[in-house]
């Protein structure tokens, strides 16, 4: 009997051994959780932050999306090839957001980066909110392209087929006072404050055609970001309600 003692204290302590490593992995990992919770809910509040702030912003790109194809289609309705175009202010305003810029969108997409970029998405255990995060850079990618094709094409043609028959100054103010973020183009287009005649030949009602149909497609593509947003925020809320556990 006396001999046995030794393997069962040796077992005994090896019983100790294993339990102590095993509570130790276990503390480890309840430290790790609390750190991804903590984690979490940072996540949580910081997309939600984001997101909060790039829904006005994508209402008021669709918003002046809107305004432009108005304006064009106002102009297709009320002037013919041959028309000398009437001096009103309705018709200026028409015409200066019909040949003149184009409004992009340029959301804030810090948080959004870690998630899909950072590490972030192994935080995230809810599917649907996962599946709109994932989405969410394609769809920008899709509004932006068609954002930029417009700019490049109101840049490269509309906006010199208008110098060339007319002088810009009135309707860039017009441009202005309607939208004050443009205001990067040089001083010598404000020399003259008088308003020119303009004829509107067939190339005049073609570019406000253009116009109007470009328009429409960057309208079509700014709709699902909106209820993506909406839907978004919506999870968002569900998940920060419930402490950051998903």
């Amino acid at each position: 009997m006396a001999e046995s003692r030794p393997w069962k204290k040796l077992t005994l302590e090896s019983v100790a051994i294993v339990v102590s490593i095993l509570l130790a992995f276990s503390i480890d990992a309840w430290w790790d959780n609390r750190g991804d919770q903590k984690a979490r809910l940072a996540l949580l509040q910081r997309l939600h932050a984001d997101f909060e702030a790039i829904k006005p912003e994508l209402e008021s790109v669709e918003e002046e999306h809107a305004f432009r194809q108005r304006a064009a289609w106002r102009l297709l309705a009320s002037v013919s090839a041959g028309d000398a175009v009437a001096i009103n202010d309705q018709l200026d305003a028409d015409i200066a957001f019909t040949f003149i810029g184009s409004r992009t969108f340029q959301p804030g997409t810090g948080a959004v980066d870690v998630f899909v970029n950072g590490g972030g998405a192994r935080l995230i255990d809810n599917g649907r909110l996962a599946d709109l995060l994932l989405s969410w850079p394609g769809l920008v990618e899709e509004l932006q392209e068609e954002e930029q094709r417009l700019l490049r094409i109101a840049t490269e043609r509309w906006t010199p087929f208008l110098a060339s028959r007319t002088d810009l100054a009135p309707f860039i103010a017009i441009f202005q006072r309607y939208n004050p973020a443009f205001g990067t183009l040089p001083d010598e287009l404000f020399t003259s404050p008088t308003r020119l005649t303009v004829e509107a030949d067939q190339e005049f009602l073609n570019i406000a055609l253009e116009r109007f149909t470009y328009e429409s497609l960057a309208r079509r593509d700014v709709a699902p970001l909106i209820a993506v947003v909406d839907m978004i925020l919506v999870e968002l809320t569900k998940a920060m309600n419930k402490g950051g556990e998903l």
